[in-house]
């Protein structure tokens, strides 16, 4: 079986709650991208691969969940989101071998009740994005759901959110060109990569399994650069002690950058020599994931 992890979907119940929400952007999504909510066009795609076996891990398409439902509301939409999900995967058990959820972030409090769900749903993970309506990963009131939902042995998909209000230049109004997309997912996903790492996560939660999108960034391009760099930590930062911090470390920043997987969504010509870094840690887009990454998948 050949299972893709980078399978993204928006369910149509799904997307007629938050249509009036998303505007546009979501219009358009769902106009030029058939597979993302015409079942019977993804069936006909995945049926040429039918000789490989090959089934889908499902997960949610931008836009982030965050960003069209409130606080108030986002509980709801997540929770008939992640059953409308698991009732996909029930339905075509011979397509979805299963599908990662979502969690209310921009409500922390009902966090704890969205992942209870999950469990009970049989969900192996959740989605999320590399920012919460702008905060970091680390921030106190993300961090500490994303560790609960680790600790009950969800397994998670770490999905770029980078638009263009994130300028290039200071002087501009937004990215222009698509710079954002191109060249700041990469950087996106790997800022939220850093986040995380320093964060502690990893030490508190040994077991936590955060599958990066998209070839994991720039990360498994410019792992000499994490190391070397990271040797030197805090020569360039005259107003932090980053020498005393790297210290209490239990171990080298690049070992918890190593720490993440990867699929192999990433569109590429060459070979770069890092790849032999990420075949170990990676998930390809046409292979099946490791078992630490599907946990309840089958």
């Amino acid at each position: 079986m050949l299972i893709d992890i980078a399978a993204h979907i928006i369910p149509t119940g799904y997307y007629e709650r938050i249509s009036r929400t998303s505007g546009s952007y979501m219009e358009k999504r769902v106009t030029r991208v058939s597979t993302l909510h015409d079942l019977d066009v993804r069936f006909r795609i995945m049926d040429r691969f039918a000789a490989f076996d090959y089934r889908q891990l499902l997960t949610l398409a931008l836009p982030a969940i965050e960003t069209v439902t409130i606080p108030e509301t986002a509980p709801d939409v997540c929770r008939a989101l992640n059953e409308e999900l698991a009732e996909l995967v029930r339905r075509h058990p011979d397509r979805f071998v299963a599908a990662f959820g979502c969690l209310p972030l921009n409500n922390p409090d009902a966090c704890e009740r969205a992942i209870d769900h999950l469990v009970q749903l049989g969900m192996p993970g959740f989605h999320f994005n590399t920012n919460v309506n702008g905060l970091p990963l680390d921030h106190p009131s993300v961090l500490p759901v994303l560790e609960s939902a680790f600790s009950r042995g969800l397994a998670s998909f770490l999905h770029p959110a980078r638009g263009p209000q994130a300028l290039d230049y200071p002087g501009e109004e937004k990215s222009r060109f698509e710079i954002w997309h191109v060249f700041g997912w990469p950087y996106d996903t790997t800022a939220a990569m850093a986040r995380l790492a320093f964060s502690g996560l990893f030490d508190r939660q040994p077991g936590a399994v955060i599958v990066t999108h998209h070839a994991g960034g720039m990360v498994p391009f410019f792992a000499d650069r994490i190391k070397n760099a990271y040797d030197q930590f805090g020569a360039r930062t005259p107003d932090e002690d980053y020498g005393a911090m790297l210290r209490r470390m239990p171990q080298h920043p690049v070992e918890y950058f190593r720490r993440f997987h990867a699929d192999r969504a990433a569109p590429s010509t060459s070979r770069s020599r890092s790849t032999r870094w990420s075949r170990r840690r990676s998930h390809p887009r046409r292979r099946a994931p490791s078992t630490r990454a599907t946990r309840g998948a089958s």
